[in-house]
């Protein structure tokens, strides 16, 4: 008795069978076996100190497995991106998942709350790219205040600051400036004060007046010179905060009456950016002095080399125009301020032991400033493109903001130039300041382009600049074989007739299928088709032979109807062989060398072999005797 698996059994071993053929031929990232990656068992935060500089690692990679990965022949390749809330402050390794610092981060500027990015990574297939939100939190770095520059120190007056002129000779006055901060902006100061003769400040100080940056020094010695330091605090690591130069100054002698600025202890004046060198700000900075009008002014203070002064009369004048848009004006006390700002101190003395300062901050206006145009661009045609220009630029020098975009336009010969305003025809379209050239696309093949640029820094945009000019690539010509009759368009069905007689020796020549190419590239010929292995051909000019070992005889072949008629030239033929010829250029549309696998052009060639007349040879007459 036989005995026969059961049909549920013979199904599940050829699936099984199949399965297994599946694994072998096809390769893991096909569709069949495709899988998402799956992130790692890493936390989703990272921590990152303020003010780490650019190009730094923030803790471990963001990654993750692919299980096609583990298939060394076909294994996908991970990619990794950001995108997010805050995607643009971070760099990510697209190989490794590596969270990298792009610019110093501020602890204080972020009111210390966390960025949000999203990690993405792709596999390369379709629909298997997976996300993974991060929260990167900035991690809160004692900064403490930088010194101040010296304090500037004159004989006071009894009372506040704000009291009028009363003469003291036991008391100083002090003024300075608030210096670099970038930490938290609530600053606080102390004074301590020395006579000059003597080594050690000790602990003596004051508690001056932390808004008006002045102080007042109370019951010390008439005509006496002291040496006064300040430092500033703002809560972060204040015991290591570094005290200023030391400033002197001395007290007012007996019976004299000291001089006394006509402005506030803390003023202000008023200048435009721009401005040229030599010209007033605002008033000066005059004092009044009950015993004399013989008056000598200083200026001094950190900003105080900026600016050019008139020992007479106190006047502060302009050394050389000032820009709103230096970063090095503005309030360093302040983090979040705007206004540009410099910070000198004007000191008056009577040359009799009497002296008094006024804090001025000058104030620089700003005004609207044109970007500069750029310099004519440069225009080349794109690599391995015949539609397109690469354009490039310098960027202008600017005297007011940075640029922040840049328009582009382009014509063809005298027509209007484009209005496309960083459009879909620029690959990178509307720049940030640090871009300076653009892809156009879109474009006709061999023409000459001219394109122009100008530059806006947000407050007024720049002219437009010299034109630049450059021609796009002759787009790639396909090859087309001469034997098609006028209008016929390459690729398409055509059939055309070679003959050769019947019984020929080998390297006869059948014919030659020549293209044309208006490029006058290196072609590419092939054979194909049922009859291609009973010819030699040669790949490079389209020539067909005859071929060794084979018999072209006309009785040999069968008739067909599919060989049609000759022409009445030929002698016609119902038997015939039949074969393919394609020719290639190796070019794509932008004459970029690609392996193609379409051929540019192809023909149907039907062999005609002619029947020639093939008498019997002469009998071979024997002779025999009778």
């Amino acid at each position: 008795m036989r005995n026969y698996l059961p049909v549920t059994t013979l199904a599940f071993v050829g699936a099984l069978a199949l399965t297994m053929l599946l694994g072998v031929l096809l390769p893991s990232d096909n569709v069949v076996f495709a899988v998402a990656p799956v992130f790692d068992n890493n936390t989703n935060s990272r921590n990152v100190d303020e003010n780490t500089p650019p190009g730094t690692n923030i803790g471990a990679p963001i990654s993750a497995t692919d299980m096609d990965e583990q298939d060394l022949e076909f294994g996908n390749t991970l990619k990794y991106s950001l995108e997010g809330t805050d995607a643009a402050l971070f760099d990510i390794d697209s190989s490794t998942g590596q969270l990298i610092t792009k610019a110093p981060l501020d602890y204080e500027a972020s009111g210390g709350m966390s960025h949000s990015v999203t990690v993405r990574v792709d596999d390369g297939e379709d629909e298997t790219d997976v996300s993974q939100p991060v929260t990167i939190t900035v991690n809160d770095v004692d900064e403490p205040p930088a010194a101040p520059a010296a304090p500037t120190v004159v004989s006071g007056k009894d009372g506040t600051p704000s009291d009028e002129a009363e003469e003291s000779t036991t008391s100083l006055f002090v003024v300075w400036h608030a210096p670099e901060n970038t930490g938290p902006s609530a600053l606080d100061y102390e004074v301590q004060y020395k006579k000059s003769t003597e080594t050690d400040f000790g602990t003596t100080g004051v508690s001056p007046n932390a808004t008006q940056r002045t102080a007042t020094i109370t019951g010390l010695d008439a005509d006496t010179s002291y040496d006064v330091r300040v430092r500033a605090t703002n809560g972060e690591n204040d015991s290591h905060v570094n005290w200023s130069f030391v400033g002197t100054g001395s007290t007012n002698k007996e019976g004299n009456s000291p001089p006394q600025s006509t402005d506030n202890t803390i003023a202000m004046r008023n200048v435009d950016e721009n401005t040229p060198a030599g010209e007033n700000i605002g008033s000066p900075v005059s004092a009044s002095d009950l015993d004399t009008t013989t008056l000598t002014y200083t200026l001094g203070g950190p900003d105080a080399g900026l600016f050019n002064f008139n020992t007479r009369t106190g006047q502060i004048r302009t050394k050389a125009p000032l820009n709103h848009e230096d970063p090095g004006c503005y309030d360093d006390s302040t983090p979040s301020a705007t206004t540009c700002n410099y910070y000198v101190t004007v000191t008056v003395v009577d040359g009799a032991g009497g002296s008094d300062a006024t804090g001025i901050r000058i104030v620089v206006g700003d005004r609207t400033e044109p970007a500069s145009a750029p310099a004519r661009p440069t225009v080349r045609a794109t690599e391995n493109s015949s539609t397109s220009l690469d354009v490039s630029w310098s960027a202008p020098q600017s005297n007011g903001p940075d640029v922040v975009n840049y328009d582009v336009q382009w014509r063809k010969g005298s027509d209007p130039f484009s209005d496309d305003n960083c459009g879909t025809a620029v690959e990178n379209n509307c720049l940030n300041f640090t871009g300076t050239s653009v892809k156009i696309v879109g474009l006709a093949d061999d023409t000459t382009y001219e394109v122009r640029v100008k530059a806006d820094n947000g407050e007024r945009a720049s002219a437009w600049s010299s034109s630049g000019s450059g021609r796009t690539s002759r787009a790639n010509h396909d090859p087309i074989f001469d034997d098609r009759p006028g209008g016929s368009d390459r690729g398409t069905d055509l059939t055309v007739w070679r003959t050769i007689d019947e019984n020929l020796r080998p390297g006869q020549v059948v014919g030659r299928l020549f293209a044309d190419d208006e490029d006058n590239d290196r072609l590419t010929y092939m054979i194909s088709g049922m009859d291609a292995s009973r010819f030699d051909f040669n790949e490079a000019n389209g020539e067909i032979r005859t071929k060794t070992g084979v018999d072209y005889n006309y009785e040999a072949i069968a008739a067909s109807g599919t060989c049609g008629t000759l022409t009445e030239q030929e002698v016609g033929s119902d038997r015939c062989y039949e074969v393919m010829v394609e020719v290639r250029d190796g070019l794509d549309d932008n004459r970029a060398e690609v392996e193609e696998t379409e051929p540019d052009d192809s023909i149907t060639v039907k062999i005609g072999v002619r029947d020639r007349d093939e008498p019997p040879s002469a009998p071979t007459a024997t002779a025999t005797s009778p």
